[in-house]
């Protein structure tokens, strides 16, 4: 109503932004409606504000025409120090997730429009989402993403509430579903499965991992880990989760999974037989493929040319190590 009001008042502009602006007085109130928000808690004579401002606001149009379910706020600073105090706010602009009117998380994605609308549909909805056939199952899985499926027997098992949540943590890293049917007749009261991207699926794995750990989501997080990316992942900036914290194996190469996906094929193949023909001596690291722009600060820092690629660097406790010869 607020935001509707602003617009038949603003008779003269040519267009109203969808962007919501709150105040100390209508903060608490106003946020409460809405399902997911993401706050701008700046200051005028910001800078960096400034330059914020036209991607936030055409994010928040795109957005608007998708869903109602998520707005994109934004608080003076100057004006309302007592609501940015309240949230810790110490520099502008700071950017926080809200779930109908509670403090979710900040925000830490990318700051262009087209970034910021990715980021804030995938807050969008539940953090798992119900499926009730092997086939939705199927067509849920992701191209780009591990898929993390779960059969839990009744919402109401202490196990629902874990998948949730780490659902929720891990929106970056993987896509959730789960059913209260046992779609694929496990003898058990559950099962956990997590599915390879569908770009990384080959002959020389299977498609997917079953869990068979504790229920503690500490361990299934791990498992998602070490799992998710299978023997080969493909390594990129967003999905580090996966290759931080281990002894890690990088096949650097100028080409990318989408640009050039049999070429990727090829090479991680070579490194698949590797591995199976060596089972033992690599069981301990982690293998992945880098498309070089992606990293190329790590290739320079590494003293490796464009024209030396494929190139081979190995990461182990904090130290690098550049493969002399690969071909």
């Amino acid at each position: 109503m607020r935001w509707l009001l602003s617009c038949l008042f603003l008779v003269t502009s040519v267009s109203c932004s969808k962007v919501l602006e709150l105040t100390k007085d209508d903060f608490h109130s106003e946020l409460k409606s809405i399902p997911v928000a993401l706050v701008k808690f700046y200051a005028p004579w910001c800078g960096h504000c400034k330059n914020l401002a036209p991607e936030f606001a055409s994010a928040a149009e795109i957005i608007s025409g998708k869903t109602g379910d998520v707005k994109l706020v934004k608080v003076d600073c100057t004006a309302h120090e007592s609501i940015c105090s309240e949230f810790g706010v110490s520099g502008y602009p700071t950017l926080k997730i809200f779930r109908n009117g509670d403090l979710d998380s900040e925000y830490n994605g990318p700051r262009n429009a087209d970034g910021i609308v990715n980021f804030m549909m995938s807050r969008a909805g539940p953090a798992s989402k119900e499926v009730s056939t092997v086939s939705d199952v199927e067509n849920f899985l992701s191209d780009d993403k591990p898929t993390v499926f779960a059969f839990i027997k009744s919402s109401s098992d202490p196990l629902m509430k874990i998948f949730m949540a780490l659902a929720k943590s891990m929106v970056d890293d993987a896509v959730f579903c789960h059913s209260h049917n046992n779609l694929f007749v496990t003898p058990d009261d559950y099962e956990l499965r997590v599915y390879l991207p569908k770009r990384l699926r080959t002959k020389f794995e299977d498609d997917f991992a079953l869990y068979k750990g504790e229920l503690e989501s500490s361990n299934i997080k791990e498992w998602i880990r070490k799992h998710g990316q299978g023997l080969v992942g493909y390594r990129t900036p967003s999905n580090s989760f996966y290759f931080e914290n281990v002894d890690l194996v990088v096949l650097y190469n100028n080409q990318s999974v989408d640009s050039y996906p049999s070429g990727i094929k090829y090479l991680r193949n070579r490194v698949f037989k590797t591995l199976k023909d060596n089972p033992n001596k690599f069981k301990n690291l982690v293998f992945a493929y880098s498309f070089s722009d992606d990293f190329s600060y790590e290739l320079s820092e590494y003293g490796i040319e464009a024209d030396k690629l494929p190139a081979v660097v190995i990461q182990s406790k904090g130290k690098k190590y550049k493969l002399e010869q690969f071909r």
